[in-house]
């Protein structure tokens, strides 16, 4: 119907209809983009937020193996003498839950198979520390009971500072903020490490060894 009449029509108005025509076209097709920049910059704002987020985690979080890094090297040393059965108290980590709240977008994070080994890591040390506790023994750990939980606990603490190392830094107001607590955490997580290295071996040594 609208051809018919525009067949019809003067060379004016056929002009001014085919000029609403693709004003309404370009119209559509203005409103279409602006949909598609804002739903893009929504999901790449969405993704800055929660791998910052995820990252400032992973900072905190890494605290824990640290300190219980330092528990064993001190038990491996003959520093410190903890009962078999107190050795869960010295390796408590507060569950995460920013990782379990963004677990189904994780994906989007800055290296996301390095996270997750950083959490997964977290459950093992758990697991790790389940075995030495009921494993036969005096009732006073040696410095044997702790070799393989402070290998684990290197591993880590390895995973934590790569990811810290390469995380994005985010614009905006709290980038300061952000940068100098990856630094800070960044120098702690390797003073304690260059420790750690020269007391216990490394993952291949203690696999090498422990197939003996």
């Amino acid at each position: 119907m609208f051809f018919a009449n525009l067949a019809d029509s003067k060379a004016g108005e056929v002009a001014g209809a085919l000029g609403n025509v693709i004003g309404g076209a370009i119209g559509a097709l203005g409103a279409a983009f602006a949909v598609y920049w804002t739903l893009t910059y929504q999901r790449e704002d969405e993704t800055e937020k929660i791998c910052t987020a995820i990252t400032m985690e992973i900072a905190q979080l890494v605290k824990f193996p640290l300190e219980q890094l330092v528990t064993c090297q001190a038990i491996y040393e003959g520093r410190l003498q903890v009962p078999r059965a107190d050795l869960p108290t010295f390796m408590q980590t507060p569950a995460p839950t920013l990782y379990l709240a963004a677990a189904e977008r994780i994906s989007r994070v800055h290296r996301p198979a390095l996270v997750v080994a950083f959490y997964v890591g977290l459950a093992e040390t758990e697991k790790c520390v389940n075995v030495i506790v009921k494993a036969p023994g005096h009732t006073m750990l040696a410095p044997i009971d702790v070799l393989g939980l402070g290998v684990t606990l290197i591993n880590q603490c390895l995973l934590a500072l790569q990811i810290l190392v390469e995380a994005p830094i985010p614009a905006g107001t709290e980038k300061t903020l952000i940068t100098l607590t990856l630094a800070e955490m960044i120098r702690g997580i390797d003073k304690e490490l260059d420790k750690a290295k020269a007391i216990f071996p490394t993952t291949q040594e203690y696999e090498e060894a422990s197939a003996i």
